[in-house]
């Protein structure tokens, strides 16, 4: 309940309302149903009828229902879809509780406006309409009572002496411009258009912590303490791989077939996002180095978006180097077995999960050769952890350098620049528009060590990721740990 309600019932009666699976009980908010400007709001902003807004000052919530539904989770996700400013958090409420409200009768929010209602349980002085301001408002005289009985009417009374003319005349202006300010967005009703969209639980982006403020702490924190490989994000749970999960050579026909249709079908999936502007490819940097590979290669790549290699397939589609359509890409071992139709993707576009099970581990390791022998391309993340929307190249593992030397193919170093676009993805996210920067590849040397070799590929990829960086942004690298540049984490 708001603090200024004034209680003539027994407040047991609205408690023990039959709430079923709602999430709250609610009455409507009165001053919409009969104002012009709200209604207007309520309709082209907030896709709701007048009659289904409900005022946040008294409310029964069914708490069990509401942390079963994730409420706060999905309020926040919502708070980042639109700039709800007229009454945020009544707005928000009723968005994300539509359809599982249960409207009371009004006499238990009943406010100083139109007929007086004599059966009314609660009243609640909304607005300018404050006994304590206006004396001649509707249910002044029991507002004056009540607070006789608990001693404040002497305060109230000299706060209300204290009231000017001029004061009364900038809160009915106030109220005037709140009508014009909703009106006004209801005009702008293109900024809401989000706000129904509905939160795929399976989408990556539902794993990444809400709050942008606290994914920043966090890579703060950790790119002070030199930690630039761990996650910042809290993964799904997992389960590990066992010998035979993976069909890492495609030999099964089941695999071929559920390959070829996911690819596919992936491929007009990001398109159509894409064209919506959840990804924006603002264009590519050194096609020619891609399409000037006669082998297999390992490409490298920055981690900072679950959609960060979609530009990545969306070229090798396109321009089929080595006459091949279809990228190959090392993934973690928790995202095999991700749900939903991303899971889908995952585990049938061309993977190689890691493991933690050493024989599986042997077999990824050989069917990576299997592939680079069949001069297909591999993406692999050197950085390891994804960091939302990190700019800077990051200290690199040492392991895709690796395999790319003991399998004598060349490294291909790309690395994506961003720029902030003036499109907000469902989840709040500032969609970043892309620059991918493909340098020229990196070979192997026949006088050197295995080990030796993958050192060298290392130090020469961090040093081109490097450049671009600096060149694109016109700043040198540096980290928050101190005035360094670039260090090689071995």
């Amino acid at each position: 309940m708001d603090c200024d309600i004034v209680v003539k019932d027994d407040l047991s009666k609205l408690y023990n309302a039959e709430l079923g699976d709602n999430l709250l009980a609610a009455v409507s908010e009165q001053s919409v149903q009969i104002t012009e400007e709200f209604i207007a709001y309520v309709n082209n902003c907030l896709h709701l009828r007048k009659e289904e807004y409900f005022n946040s000052g008294v409310l029964v919530m069914n708490l069990k229902a509401m942390r079963k539904f994730h409420l706060l989770k999905k309020v926040i996700q919502l708070s980042k879809k639109a700039a709800f400013i007229v009454a945020p958090d009544q707005d928000m409420l009723n968005i994300t509780c539509h359809n599982r409200v249960l409207y009371l009768d009004k006499r238990w929010n009943t406010v100083p406006m139109g007929e007086k209602n004599p059966d009314a349980s609660l009243i609640h002085y909304i607005h300018i309409f404050k006994p304590w301001n206006r004396p001649d408002c509707l249910y002044a005289e029991l507002f004056w009572a009540t607070a006789g009985k608990i001693g404040l009417d002497k305060k109230f009374e000299k706060k209300l002496n204290h009231i000017t003319d001029d004061m009364l005349k900038q809160e009915e202006e106030s109220l005037e411009n709140l009508k014009k300010f909703a009106l006004e967005e209801s005009k702008n009703a293109e900024k809401f258009r989000h706000i129904d969209d509905e939160i795929d639980e399976n989408d990556p982006y539902y794993f990444i912590p809400l709050k942008d403020d606290e994914i920043y702490k966090r890579i703060d924190k950790l790119e002070k303490s030199k930690m630039f490989n761990e996650d910042v994000n809290d993964d799904p749970p997992t389960k590990p791989l066992l010998k035979g999960d993976v069909d890492y050579k495609k030999l099964k026909l089941k695999t071929k077939i559920l390959s070829y249709f996911y690819n596919k079908n992936s491929y007009k999936f990001f398109k159509k996002k894409e064209k919506n502007k959840e990804i924006i490819i603002d264009k590519y940097i050194g096609v020619e180095n891609l399409e000037a590979l006669k082998t297999g290669a390992i490409i490298t790549q920055n981690h900072f978006s679950p959609y960060d290699s979609i530009p990545i397939h969306f070229l090798i589609h396109d321009k089929k180097p080595n006459n091949k359509k279809w990228l190959f890409k090392v993934i973690r071992e928790g995202n095999y077995n991700f749900p939903g139709i991303y899971g889908k993707f995952m585990k049938y576009c061309n993977p190689l999960p890691l493991s933690s099970n050493f024989s599986v581990m042997k077999e990824m390791r050989e069917s990576l050769t299997y592939w680079l022998n069949k001069c297909y391309l591999v993406l692999i993340y050197p950085e390891q952890a994804l960091w939302l929307n990190y700019r800077k190249p990051r200290p690199t593992k040492l392991g895709a350098f690796h395999m790319a030397s003991a399998n004598n193919c060349p490294i291909l170093p790309t690395f994506i620049t961003m720029r902030d676009s003036d499109v907000f993805n469902q989840y709040g996210e500032c969609v970043q528009a892309y620059t991918y920067h493909i340098a020229p590849p990196i070979f192997p040397q026949k006088d050197l060590s295995i080990k030796e070799n993958a050192l060298l590929l290392q130090s020469e990829n961090e040093r081109i990721w490097k450049e671009i960086y600096e060149s694109t942004y016109k700043i040198p690298l540096r980290y928050s740990t101190d005035d360094s540049l670039i260090l090689t984490s071995n």
